[in-house]
């Protein structure tokens, strides 16, 4: 389904920063693949008038694709808007297994915009939108990953 694949940082930041995305990074160079959740975390009370903007990263650790998610880390936006990775107390892995790693570079190589990097790597959505979850059925919102009533076009 290469409608599924996103190539440019400006989409695969939208999609992947919407809100309740799942993505699923593949290496160009050995075929391997990792299926992540990447979801909005709610501003916590400590965080003043404007909180930092935050999302849980999940990655997919058993058969079932909706449900067996561990916890890996967390991104978060500095109010330069620079993102950054990082475990947190209940990530499940280490920070050089695979997974974690892998995640933490492809984020270095968006941040960055590293093209040669991004080109070491595939970035799939699985066709559902990244802010709600509803399945994509329109050509545009398949290729942006989000639907019209969450891009604001309807």
């Amino acid at each position: 389904m290469p409608e599924h694949r996103m190539t440019t940082v400006g989409e695969i930041l939208s999609f992947m920063l919407a809100g309740n995305a799942t993505l699923t990074l593949k290496s160009v160079a050995t075929g391997k693949h990792y299926t992540y959740k990447v979801k909005r975390a709610k501003p916590w009370s400590s965080d003043g008038a404007n909180p930092p903007l935050r999302w849980w990263v999940n990655i997919l650790s058993g058969p079932d694709n909706t449900a067996d998610y561990s916890p890996l880390g967390m991104l978060k936006q500095a109010h330069q808007g620079v993102l950054s990775f990082g475990k947190t107390s209940r990530s499940c892995l280490a920070d050089t297994a695979p997974p974690m790693a892998g995640f933490a570079w492809f984020i270095r190589a968006v941040v960055n915009e590293d093209a040669e990097k991004l080109a070491q790597v595939e970035f799939w959505h699985e066709g559902r939108c990244g802010k709600c979850n509803r399945k994509l059925t329109d050509p545009t919102s398949i290729r942006l990953g989000i639907g019209p009533v969450c891009r604001g076009d309807s």
